[in-house]
C-alpha cells in the first residue's frame, strides 16, 4: 500500500512539471546563447475557454479551461488515465487511477501516505483540509514545491482513487492579484468535479 500511494501521487501531482523555462544550450557556431524567455505569468482563462468535459468512460464531469488531452499508462499493476490542459503558467489536470484491490477501506492510511510523500520529496504542505464531492469525503492538500504551487483533491472511491489538481509556476513572483485570480479559476475547476 505504501508503494501504492507514493506513485499515485508522485506519477501524478509532483512529476507534472510546466513547461521548463530554461534558454537552449549554445552551438558552437551562434556563440552565446540568447537571454532566456520571460517567465511565465499566469493569466485566467475567458469565459468561451472553459469546457464541460465527461470521459468516455464517464465517470466524472468537469469543466476545465479548454479542452483536455487525454494520457493512458500502466504502472505498477494499476491503471492511470490523465486529462489535462496546460495554459501559460498553469496546469488542470484530472488523474483516475484503477487499482483490484479496494482502497476506501484505507484512506486515513493513503492521505498520512501522501502527506509523507510530499515532504520527502521537497514539498511544504501549507494546508490539509476534508472535502466532499457527492458525498465522497477527501482530502485538498496545498503544497509548494520548489517555484510551483499546487492545490490537489484526492478522493477515494472504492477501488479508483480520482485526484484534480491545480498548479501555478513561479509562485515566489507572481502577485496578489495573480494568486488571487489563480485560487479563484482553481476554486470555480474544483466545483465543477462531480462524480457520475
Amino acid at each position: 500500500m505504501r508503494k501504492w500511494f507514493g506513485l499515485l501521487i508522485f506519477g501524478f501531482a509532483f512529476l507534472i512539471q510546466v513547461e521548463g523555462q530554461a534558454p537552449p544550450p549554445p552551438s558552437p557556431r551562434q556563440g552565446p546563447p540568447a537571454p532566456p524567455p520571460a517567465p511565465l505569468i499566469y493569466s485566467p482563462p475567458l469565459n468561451t475557454d472553459i469546457k464541460e468535459f465527461t470521459p468516455e468512460s464517464k465517470l466524472f464531469t468537469a469543466r476545465f479551461p479548454g479542452m483536455p488531452s487525454e494520457q493512458k499508462r500502466m504502472s505498477n499493476g494499476a491503471d492511470i488515465t490523465t486529462y489535462r490542459v496546460y495554459r501559460k503558467g498553469s496546469n488542470s489536470t484530472i488523474a483516475i487511477t484503477e487499482k483490484v484491490a479496494r482502497l476506501a477501506d484505507h484512506s486515513e492510511e493513503g492521505f498520512r501516505l501522501i502527506r509523507e510523500a510530499i515532504r520527502k520529496q521537497g514539498g511544504k504542505i501549507e494546508n490539509d483540509s476534508e472535502v466532499a464531492v457527492n458525498g465522497w469525503k477527501g482530502r485538498e492538500f496545498r503544497a509548494l514545491h520548489d517555484y510551483t504551487f499546487r492545490r490537489f483533491r484526492v478522493f477515494i472511491v472504492g477501488a479508483r482513487v480520482f485526484e484534480i489538481q491545480s498548479d501555478v509556476t513561479n509562485w515566489h513572483i507572481i502577485g496578489d492579484k495573480v494568486k488571487k485570480e489563480w485560487n479563484k479559476e482553481t476554486d470555480r475547476f474544483f466545483a465543477s468535479f462531480k462524480l457520475n
